[in-house]
C-alpha cells in the first residue's frame, strides 16, 4: 500500500510507511513538544510500541507527553481535558496518563 494524503481541514497521511515520516513532518511544522491523544486499549499493541520508538527522545529530541483516557465513543470532555492540562512529567511518561 503507498501513504494517501488526505486534508479536510487537515493533512492525515496513512499507509504503510506513513509512521516513518513524523519527525520530519513534526520538524517542518516546528513541533517539538507533541501531545499523543489515544484510548488506554492502544497502549498494549504493536501500533503504540511503533509511535513510542518513533517518537522515542533519545533518536529525535523530542519532549512528547501521552494522554491515553478518551472513551471509545469520544465525548466533548476527551479534547478539552488534554487541551487545557500542563504535563509535568518526563517525554512519553506514563505519570501523566490519565485513565
Amino acid at each position: 500500500m503507498s501513504i494517501v494524503t488526505f486534508s479536510f481541514p487537515t493533512t492525515t497521511l496513512f499507509g504503510s510507511g506513513a509512521l516513518s515520516e513524523l519527525p520530519d513532518r513534526l520538524r517542518r511544522l516546528g513541533i517539538r513538544r507533541p501531545l499523543v491523544v489515544t484510548d488506554p486499549g492502544l497502549l498494549s499493541t504493536e501500533a503504540w510500541r511503533a509511535l513510542a520508538a518513533v517518537l522515542d527522545p533519545a533518536r529525535q529530541n523530542l519532549d512528547w507527553h501521552l494522554y491515553a483516557a478518551v472513551h471509545a465513543n469520544p465525548l466533548e470532555s476527551d479534547v478539552r481535558e488534554p487541551a487545557s492540562s500542563t504535563p509535568n512529567s518526563s517525554p512519553g511518561s506514563s505519570s501523566w496518563t490519565r485513565s
